[in-house]
C-alpha cells in the first residue's frame, strides 16, 4: 500500500506536529511507500498542489485546519484529492471546523460537497462528529482515535511511589504559553500561595509574545515558588512529570480539543485540573481529576481551593496507568489509523 501523507509537519514540537510525525515513521515501517506533503508553508501553495496531482499513491492522509483560511485553502487540496479517486482519510485534531463551516454558506456548501466524497474521517472523540451536524455525513464514515502517549512516559510504580515521598507538591502549567491556554491565571495561583511552602509550581512551554514573555519573568522573579522552562523535551520532560503532582490547565483556546500535554500527565501519574472543553471530558476520570467551566468566575481561586481539598489524599487515589496504557499507548494508537487507511 502507497500512502500520501499531508499535512503541517514541519514543527514537531508542537502537539499536532508530533502526532503527524509519529504516524509517518509508523508507516514507513508498514506501509510499501510513504510519500509527504508539508504544508506548513502557504507561499509554496501552487507546489502543494502539482505534488498533489502527480503524487502515486493508494490512499491520501490529510490534517484539515480549523481556521477559515486554513479551510479555503484545505478545500482546494480535498478537490484534487477527489479528482485522483483515490481512497481519502481526513484526521481532525482540532475543534473549531464546525463553527467555521456553519458561519459561512459558502464554506457550508464545498464542505458538504467534499465530505460526500471522503472515505473516513477520524475524530478524537464523539463530541468532535458534532462538528459535522450541518453536513449530514453518515454516521459510517466516522473512526474515533484519541491522541496517543508514547511508551517512556507511562510511569513505573517505583516512580509513583517515590513522588508522594516527596514533602513538596509539585503543580505544573504544560503547555504553550498563550493567554487563551491560562497560564496567567496559574501564575495567579502561585501568587495566591506564595506562603504556603508545601507547593511549588512549575511552567513548561514557549512564548510567541516577547512582551508577555518579558513580564512574566519579570513577575516569577519575585516569586520562590515558581520555576519556569523554554519547553521541555525527550527524557528531560520524562524527568520532570515523573515528579509532579498536579497538572494545571485552564483553557479557553478556541481550537482545543484533546491536548496531548493532558495525557502525557495523567500517563505520568497528575491530578489534572482543566477546563471542560473539546473532548476531555470523555478521557479524565473523576476520581484524579476536576472539570471546571471556562467561563467560572475567579478561576485561580477555584483552582488554589481545589489543590488544597486534595493535596492530602492525593496519594491514595488510584491513577489506574495500566488501564490508561492500554488506551493510550501510542504504537497502539498508530496501529488503529494505520488500520483505518489500510481498510
Amino acid at each position: 500500500m502507497k500512502v500520501t501523507i499531508i499535512g503541517q509537519i514541519q514543527n514537531k514540537k508542537t502537539g499536532l506536529g508530533k502526532a503527524i510525525n509519529d504516524f509517518i515513521d509508523f508507516c514507513k515501517e508498514n506501509a510499501t511507500y510513504t510519500t509527504t506533503i508539508d504544508i506548513t508553508n502557504n507561499k509554496k501553495f501552487f507546489n502543494h498542489c502539482y505534488h498533489i496531482l502527480v503524487s502515486d499513491t493508494d490512499v491520501y492522509y490529510f490534517t484539515p485546519s480549523g481556521s477559515v483560511g486554513g479551510n479555503i485553502r484545505d478545500s482546494f487540496y480535498l478537490f484534487l484529492m477527489i479528482l485522483k479517486q483515490k481512497k481519502i482519510v481526513t484526521h481532525f485534531h482540532n475543534s473549531s471546523f464546525g463553527n467555521v463551516i456553519n458561519k459561512n454558506k459558502i464554506l457550508k456548501l464545498i464542505n458538504k460537497w467534499i465530505y460526500k466524497h471522503i472515505d473516513k474521517i477520524i475524530v478524537l472523540g464523539y463530541k468532535s462528529k458534532q462538528m459535522f451536524d450541518s453536513l449530514k455525513v453518515t454516521d459510517k464514515k466516522f473512526e474515533i482515535i484519541r491522541n496517543g502517549v508514547d511508551d517512556n512516559l507511562f510511569i513505573s510504580e517505583e516512580k509513583m511511589s517515590q513522588k508522594f515521598q516527596n514533602k513538596i507538591i509539585n503543580v505544573i502549567y504544560f503547555s504553550n504559553m498563550i493567554k487563551e491556554k491560562g497560564y496567567e491565571i496559574v501564575l495567579k495561583v502561585a501568587e495566591n500561595m506564595q506562603d504556603n511552602l508545601q507547593f511549588h509550581f512549575y511552567f513548561s512551554g514557549k512564548f510567541f509574545d516577547k512582551k508577555l514573555e518579558e513580564k512574566f519573568k519579570n513577575d516569577i522573579s519575585k516569586m520562590k515558588n515558581v520555576t519556569y522552562y523554554d519547553g521541555v523535551y525527550g527524557e528531560e520532560k520524562k524527568y520532570l512529570l515523573e515528579n509532579m503532582h498536579y497538572f494545571v490547565l485552564p483553557t479557553s483556546y478556541k481550537d482545543e480539543t484533546l491536548p496531548i500535554s493532558m495525557l502525557e500527565a495523567m500517563a505520568s501519574g497528575l491530578y489534572i485540573i482543566t477546563t471542560d472543553v473539546g473532548v476531555i471530558s470523555e478521557v479524565t476520570d473523576s476520581n484524579v481529576s476536576t472539570l471546571l467551566k471556562s467561563s467560572t468566575n475567579d478561576l485561580s481561586i477555584k483552582i488554589q481551593d481545589i489543590i488544597l481539598q486534595t493535596s492530602a489524599t492525593i496519594k491514595i487515589n488510584d491513577f489506574n496507568i495500566s488501564k490508561m496504557k492500554d488506551e493510550y499507548s501510542n504504537k497502539m494508537i498508530q496501529k488503529s489509523i494505520f488500520k483505518v487507511i489500510e481498510s
